[in-house]
């Protein structure tokens, strides 16, 4: 995976949180706008900073986001230039971590970074 080759693993540091279960067809990974990711984007990164849950850039990138039950629970921004991919304000809501939704944004935001060139 990518994220392997670039010497970044995924970590969990609440090992003795209970995961969550969701039934596969209760989660959904999708492209969002980038205004759909500033909900988690603040509620995890930045409370009370809408200011900075917002990248220049942001109209440029491609945006993931996790849906349970049609709510965003998680998201992570991709940006790729030529050869080279960059994961952005990669966030779950905490009522939801546990259950794997973060790697199955990061294996889709893999996914798009290697459809669209890029090796690194």
């Amino acid at each position: 995976m990518l994220f392997l080759r670039l010497g970044l693993r995924v970590v969990s540091a609440r090992a003795a949180c209970r995961p969550r279960s969701y039934a596969t067809s209760s989660v959904t990974i999708n492209r969002v706008a980038p205004e759909a990711t500033v909900g988690v984007r603040e509620a995890v990164l930045w409370p009370g900073r809408p200011d900075m849950c917002r990248l220049a850039e942001d109209a440029q990138g491609l945006h993931l986001a996790a849906n349970v039950n049609n709510d965003v629970v998680g998201v992570v921004s991709l940006f790729v230039d030529g050869a080279e991919a960059r994961f952005r304000k990669f966030a779950v809501l905490e009522a939801h971590r546990g259950a794997g939704l973060g790697s199955r944004l990061l294996q889709a935001a893999e996914s798009e970074a290697t459809r669209l060139g890029a090796k690194t």
